[in-house]
């Protein structure tokens, strides 16, 4: 499913004195670790707006996270994702397309048949932290009222820079750079409750949309919603 990650999608394509002693940097990994071993359930509820760019395009991207839900929203093209999780751990994805009043909802049992497993905890920060210990401390600073690491190396093998926020476990800024890809991520408002007018949080108002089961898309191939979504895919018939 070529747009099944949007957010992780997002993530892949999205300065210091970096000569800090390594006794520094081991005592950090270990308070890095200590904080991102926490239960995912601590994680605060947060509602944050930022704005992603590249050479070409900006737009603005929004999270909504609560503790058994994640919702996230991309400004321009007005489309989202919204991922649940049960008492159980089982996670089920939806799809949400805004403009045209649509959701595509996959169960746990869709997303194991497509050979998906997500990582909550990735979701729920943007970051795992396997990635975040990848990263080397090379300053400190303090941004809406937070205390912020700076950290610097590379995922994956891709130039990253991390303004973290250790209390959220979110990022204040993301730098990454791989050959001619080179994009960034800055967060501009942090809000505690979800603002009234993110309608596209607001389970009132999605519980009006159309909703699509993702097991019967393809034999929904004739409904102009569906032909236009798997164009989107790059399936072709």
């Amino acid at each position: 499913m070529k747009t099944f990650l949007l957010h992780c999608l997002f993530i892949c394509f999205l300065s210091s004195n970096v000569s800090f002693a390594q006794s520094t940097n081991e005592k950090y990994k270990a308070e890095v670790k200590a904080s991102t071993n926490q239960s995912v359930d601590q994680l605060p509820s947060v509602s944050v707006k930022y704005v992603v760019q590249n050479k070409t395009q900006k737009q603005e991207w929004f999270m909504d996270r609560k503790i058994n839900t994640i919702a996230t929203f991309n400004g321009m093209n007005q489309q989202g994702e919204v991922w649940t999780r049960n008492q159980n751990g089982e996670i089920e994805y939806t799809r949400l397309f805004f403009k045209e009043k649509k959701l595509v909802e996959y169960t746990t049992g869709e997303l194991k048949t497509q050979n998906i497993f997500p990582n909550w905890t990735k979701l729920a920060s943007m970051f795992s932290p396997k990635d975040i210990q990848l990263l080397k401390r090379v300053d400190k600073r303090n941004l809406f009222g937070k205390d912020v690491v700076v950290l610097e190396g590379e995922i994956n093998k891709i130039q990253t820079v991390i303004w973290w926020i250790p209390e959220l476990q979110i990022p204040a800024y993301v730098q990454q750079k791989q050959g001619n890809v080179d994009w960034s991520m800055s967060l501009k408002e942090i809000f505690t409750q979800t603002p009234s007018s993110w309608q596209w949080a607001d389970q009132a108002i999605l519980d009006n949309f159309s909703k699509i089961d993702a097991s019967d898309i393809g034999d929904m191939e004739s409904d102009p919603f569906v032909k236009k979504l798997l164009e989107m895919e790059g399936h072709h018939h």
